[in-house]
Formats: C-alpha cells, structure tokens, sequence
C-alpha cells in the first residue's frame, strides 16, 4: 500500500526492523533449551507482528482511513489460522511417509 502512495523508504525501514528484532530474538529464544528452534518461530511470528503493525500505523496517518482494529485483526489471524492449519493437514501425511525413512 505504502508503495502505491510513492513512498518507498518507510517499508524498506520497517522491514529492516523487524530483521533486527528478528535476529536478536532469535539468538535469546533458541538459546532456551526448552524451546529451542521452536525460539526461532516465535521471533519470526513476532517479528512479523511488528512489521504488521508498523505499516498498519503508517498506512493510516498517511491517509486517514479509519480502519476497525478488531475486523482487521480477526481476518488476519483467521487466514492466518486457516493456511496453518492447512499446512498441518498437508504435513502430517507426508511426515509420516517419510520418518521412517531417513532416520536410520
């Protein structure tokens, strides 16, 4: 949206935060034993969420648009909710053909 708008540089810096908080939360999260690389999707999920919010503000005070926060919020998290579980519904099977596989 923001490129549409002929700005540029704003997502460019938002998308080089969030790769820096990325990156830190990364480094602390996995080095938790018990989660592990489970730390690296939760700071790429968090991340991601900065990101999400960062352009979202600068979206609206660049053109005043009132959004409904908690319309857009749900659709988000609904897609969000459904392509997870899709994914899960695809992975399982294959997961299962292939364990035994190359675990020798």
């Amino acid at each position: 949206m923001q490129y549409a708008l002929g700005d540029v540089m704003t997502p460019f810096y938002y998308t080089f935060t969030a790769l820096f908080v990325k990156m830190l939360l990364s480094y602390i999260l996995i080095a938790i034993p018990e989660l592990n690389i489970f730390g690296a999707v939760i700071a790429s999920y968090a991340a991601n969420i900065l990101q999400l919010f960062l352009n979202f503000r600068s979206v609206k005070q660049k053109t005043c648009i009132k959004f409904p926060p908690i319309s857009s919020i749900a659709k988000i998290l609904s897609s969000a909710a459904a392509a997870g579980f899709f994914a899960l519904l695809i992975y399982s099977p294959i997961f299962d053909i292939f364990q035994n596989t190359f675990i020798s």
